[in-house]
C-alpha cells in the first residue's frame, strides 16, 4: 500500500503540481494542464478509488488524503488568481472540488468510449465554466 501511495502522490504532484508555479493567468494555465491528458487508460488515482476505496479503510483513507492533496492544489491556484484580481471572489474550496469530479469525469467518459473527441468536448464545458470567473480587464 505505500508504494501505491507514493506513486500516486507522485502522479498528482508531477502532474498538477506545477500549477502552483503559475503567477498569472490561472485559469489558462488550469485549462492546459488539463487538456492535456491521455486518458485511455484513465486516471490512475481515480480507477483505485472506484475499484478498491470499499474494500479497505486503510487504503480508502490513503486515497482520500492523495484526492485532498489533488483538490488542494486547484484551490491553492483559485485562490492566488483571486488575489491577483483573475477572477472573481468565491469558494475556491467548492470550485476546486468541483473542478477535479469535472476533470475526473470527462476522463471516465472518454476511457469508456476510447474516444477523444469526447475528452476534449467535455474539457471544453469545463474550460467555458473556469472561464466564467474571470474579471474582465
Amino acid at each position: 500500500m505505500n508504494v501505491t501511495k507514493e506513486k500516486l502522490s507522485s502522479y498528482i504532484e508531477m502532474k498538477y503540481g506545477p500549477l502552483l508555479a503559475i503567477e498569472d493567468n490561472f485559469i489558462d494555465g488550469i485549462v492546459k494542464v488539463i487538456k492535456d491528458f491521455d486518458f485511455k487508460c484513465g486516471c490512475k488515482l481515480n480507477n483505485l478509488v472506484q475499484e478498491l476505496s470499499y474494500k479497505d479503510e486503510d487504503f480508502k483513507s490513503s486515497l482520500e488524503k492523495i484526492y485532498l492533496r489533488f483538490e488542494n492544489i486547484f484551490e491553492q491556484v483559485l485562490n492566488k488568481a483571486i488575489e491577483k484580481k483573475e477572477i472573481i471572489k468565491t469558494n475556491t474550496n467548492e470550485l476546486s472540488v468541483f473542478t477535479v469530479a469535472s476533470i475526473e469525469g470527462c476522463i471516465s467518459t472518454a476511457k469508456k468510449s476510447q474516444n477523444e473527441i469526447l475528452y476534449n468536448s467535455c474539457i471544453s464545458h469545463l474550460e467555458k465554466y473556469l472561464n466564467s470567473y474571470k474579471i474582465l480587464k
